[in-house]
Order: structure tokens, then C-alpha cells, then sequence
């Protein structure tokens, strides 16, 4: 288990149950990814000392709370797969900022089909407020008339009928390609990371998706996937080029057998399964908070239960994964 939040007193009251079956790994302030280094690292040795890929399983409440565990895993070309959910390079979020690259990089060619998707894909995540039938009629019309990337983003801006709000978002997406665009034809080449950076600030991607989904867990954890994906382009400190040949041409299974691939999975998945070897990465107050569990005033000392009315979605979570980390069987 990988933690920020815990102290040592917690952990060890929490865990008394389980002696000798429950590693603790402690991320450091000055680096928040450590201990997904050290998880990625014990997996490989349980590999190298023969332990069958199956017996072993990285858990966790939200699919995004993995995210750095699947980017070490990629790494070090061990190979997985995410039960439910697609790998971590093949979500919308993270796809859509990489038609942000392609678009940026053919912004002077003629619109053909991959670019009519990477323009639907920019122009839905943030959405643009036009609707659906009309981005769609609009990226087709600039494929036809061989429009490029450029003019095509200059007849989104120009769309008749479209609210003051939408011509606001169309004019946004417009600047940040093209000034996307001018950072590529400078004298030196920007990395990958400098270029998404500008999609961030220009039209406000990490807003995109509570606007969207709402206040809760599914734009926490787009949120943090994306998080995990700049950090990821940070470190490589490539070019936009060479991040998209290594992030589309990512195979998480490595072309090997079910029985041969590591599984993913969230807690809510695996009910009445068993694991010998389980990690849990990222457990903190943010994504899989605990520390409530011994609060009197969120459970009951004796049913573990919440003690808070039924509707309160966050107390049912806390105990949720409190509960199933204080009687998790398998070791960590």
C-alpha cells in the first residue's frame, strides 16, 4: 500500500490484523511518485522469481488512482490489462490532448478523416457549445472542401446562429492551435509538454470536466488521469512527434495471453476474488480516504457503519474503503 496520509500510529492500529502481510510505502514530499517506483519494482521481482502474472493485482477506487502504476508497468514493458475500463494512454481525456498535437502539427494541411476526428475531439473536450449535429456537419464540410486544420477552426468561429458563449469557446480553441502552431515553426522545437501546457492554460482543460460530469468522483478522476499524463510528457521531455509514436502505438498487453498479463482493477470489481500479491498505490485522503474510519462522529465503533444520514455520498465512501482495507486478506 502506497500513502501520504497515514502516520505510523494509524497504520499500525489499522493494520494490528494483518501482521507480517502489509507493506507500507510512504510517497516523500519532494517526490510524489516514489513509491509507484517501488510498487513497479516489486512487481518485477515477483515476475523474475517466478510468481504467475495472475496471482497478482494493483487495486484502487478510482481507475485514475493507477494511472502511474500502468506508466511504470509500461515502462519497464511488463504486461497488463485494466478489467472494465480502457489502458490509461487509450482514455478520451488523455486522447483528446493528443489531437490538440496532432492538430497543431497539420494546422497548414488539408482536413482528411483522422483530422475530422481530432477537430470533433478538440471541439467536444471542452465542448465548444455547438451542437452536436452541427460540430459534426461543420468538420465534415471542412473535409470535403479540403479546408486546413487552420480554416476550418476560422469557420468554426464563424458559424451562424451559434450563442455569444460558443462563438467565445470556438475563438478560444481557434488561438490556443495557432498559437500551438507558431511554437512549432519556431527556431527551437518545443517539447510535448510545453505544447500541452498551452491547451491547459488556453482553453481551460482541467475545467472541462466538472463543467461537464459535475462535482464528484468521475471528474476527480479524469482530472487526475490528465494530471498523471502531463506529468508523464513532463519526464519523457520529448516532442510532441515523439510522444504520440510512443503513446499510440502502446500495447499494455504486450500480444501475450490473459494468464501472462497483470490485472488492473477497482475495489468494486474484484468482490469474492482472491490475489496472493495485492498493491494498492495512491491511498490518500483525496482518492481512497481511511483515516475517517476511526472518526466516531462518521462510524460506528462497533458496525463500522456510517453514522450519517444515508444520502451523505462522501461518509458512505469513507467507509467503504476503510472497511475493505482493514480486512484485505492478501498481502501488499
Amino acid at each position: 500500500i502506497s500513502t501520504r496520509d497515514w502516520s505510523s500510529d494509524v497504520c499500525s492500529s489499522d493494520l494490528e490484523d494483518l501482521p507480517g502481510q502489509v507493506e507500507l510505502i510512504r510517497d516523500t514530499a519532494t517526490d510524489l511518485h516514489d513509491s509507484d517506483d517501488v510498487m513497479a519494482d516489486q512487481v518485477e521481482a515477483l515476475l523474475a522469481n517466478g510468481v504467475p502474472p495472475s496471482e497478482i493485482v494493483v487495486l484502487g477506487r478510482m481507475y485514475a488512482q493507477m494511472s502511474r502504476m500502468e506508466i511504470q508497468l509500461f515502462r519497464r514493458k511488463i504486461p497488463y490489462r485494466v478489467l472494465d475500463q480502457v489502458p490509461f494512454f487509450e482514455r478520451r481525456e488523455v486522447k483528446t490532448l493528443l489531437a490538440f498535437l496532432h492538430l497543431a502539427l497539420s494546422y497548414r494541411s488539408p482536413v482528411n478523416e483522422l483530422a475530422e476526428k481530432w477537430l470533433l475531439s478538440a471541439a467536444s473536450l471542452p465542448s465548444v457549445y455547438v451542437q452536436v449535429g452541427r460540430r459534426r456537419q461543420w468538420a465534415a464540410a471542412a473535409r470535403a472542401r479540403e479546408s486546413t486544420v487552420a480554416q476550418a477552426l476560422g469557420d468554426l468561429v464563424g458559424l451562424e446562429g451559434i450563442p455569444n458563449v460558443a462563438v467565445e469557446r470556438a475563438t478560444q480553441l481557434a488561438a490556443c492551435l495557432r498559437e500551438m502552431h507558431d511554437r512549432l515553426e519556431g527556431l527551437r522545437a518545443p517539447t510535448a509538454s510545453a505544447l500541452l501546457q498551452i491547451v491547459v492554460e488556453r482553453v481551460k482543460y482541467m475545467d472541462a470536466f466538472e463543467n461537464a460530469w459535475g462535482e464528484g468522483e468521475e471528474a476527480l478522476d479524469k482530472r487526475l488521469a490528465v494530471e498523471e499524463f502531463l506529468d508523464y510528457a513532463a519526464e519523457l521531455n520529448c516532442t510532441a512527434v515523439r510522444l504520440l509514436s510512443l503513446v499510440e502505438n502502446a500495447d499494455t498487453k504486450r500480444g501475450v495471453p490473459e494468464r501472462e498479463q497483470i490485472r488492473f482493477a477497482t475495489v468494486f470489481k474484484t468482490k469474492g476474488l482472491e490475489f496472493a500479491y495485492v498493491f494498492v498505490p495512491r491511498v490518500d485522503e483525496t482518492i481512497m480516504p481511511m483515516l475517517h474510519g476511526r472518526d466516531p462522529d462518521v462510524f460506528d465503533a462497533v458496525t463500522g457503519k456510517s453514522v450519517l444520514h444515508d444520502g451523505d455520498r462522501k461518509s458512505t465512501r469513507l467507509n467503504s474503503s476503510h472497511e475493505w482495507i482493514s480486512r484485505m486478506p492478501s498481502s501488499a
